[in-house]
């Protein structure tokens, strides 16, 4: 297996290489952490350090059976949640599970920033906060149409939840009311600025492949595009670039404040391509 991590400091890719037992499914780190997890088809979970010279991998056990589509961690990469048949819940340090659930139905989940906190969607539609140290239902906290993509702003106190439709709804965790919601051409996914102020959205709407809107009205800020193709995910910079990559792992650094890309990666072989530009 191998992988590219992009160093945000020098702006540029870093391969790492591994030898998995199986091939290899789902990978997962969190922005500033320098662990990340990694999955096998055959369910064998592994855990390495992005500091380190070699990356070796670490085992942290393997699942009994079924299928996994969801692995996310914590922000401090002590808990990791691997989601499938089963879901558990995973300590890194002491390399054995915390809980294992079944029929949890977890369509999405992530970790309040800075804490071990989890939210989960559901499913069914329902967006719960889940504890940590059992895996029981905490609260719930409002009903959504099947939340695939989660991501929770850095002071805690809203979510955006992308759904299977392509609408993007912010949420108040505390009271489950809705902020404003908007309707994207195709499955979209957000992830919140530095400030806590603004989203990043990928592909809000044809001919724009990534916008910023406002976190309290849900007006455009600002927007990329001009591909007309899909942006498979993007994360956002403490400098507010975001780093978006297409299904082809063309990797596009854009910063909104100087209005230009400031660098792109695109892997060997890969096509030629239209480069996006700011709207």
């Amino acid at each position: 297996m191998a992988a590219v991590h992009f160093d945000l400091t020098t702006q540029t890719p870093r391969c790492a290489e591994w030898s998995l037992p199986g091939e290899p499914w789902l990978i997962t780190g969190s922005p500033g952490n320098r662990y990340g997890f990694t999955c096998s088809k055959a369910g064998e979970l592994h855990w390495f350090d992005w500091t380190a010279e070699q990356h070796p991998l670490h085992r942290l056990g393997v699942r009994s059976s079924g299928h996994d589509s969801l692995l996310e961690c914590s922000d401090d990469g002590a808990l990791v949640l691997l989601h499938g048949s089963l879901t558990t819940l995973w300590d890194r340090a002491a390399a054995q599970p915390l809980w294992t659930r079944e029929g949890t139905q977890i369509a999405s989940c992530a970790f309040w920033p800075g804490s071990h906190r989890l939210l989960c969607g559901l499913e069914t539609g329902e967006l719960v906060e889940l504890d940590p140290q059992t895996g029981l239902t905490l609260r719930p906290i409002c009903r959504l149409q099947w939340p695939l993509k989660l991501s929770i702003a850095p002071d805690g106190q809203s979510a955006v939840c992308s759904d299977k439709h392509g609408r993007c709804t912010v949420v108040e965790l505390a009271t489950g009311s809705c902020t404003w919601s908007h309707k994207s051409r195709s499955l979209s996914l957000a992830r919140f600025a530095p400030d806590g102020r603004r989203l990043f959205v990928t592909n809000p709407e044809w001919g724009v492949d990534l916008a910023i809107y406002s976190l309290d009205s849900g007006q455009r800020l600002a927007a990329i595009g001009g591909t007309d193709e899909h942006v498979k995910d993007v994360q956002v910079s403490p400098e507010g670039v975001a780093y978006f990559y297409y299904c082809d792992s063309r990797l596009i650094a854009w910063d909104p404040a100087r209005r230009s890309i400031t660098c792109w990666f695109a892997a060997p072989g890969t096509q030629r391509f239209r480069s996006p530009r700011p709207l």
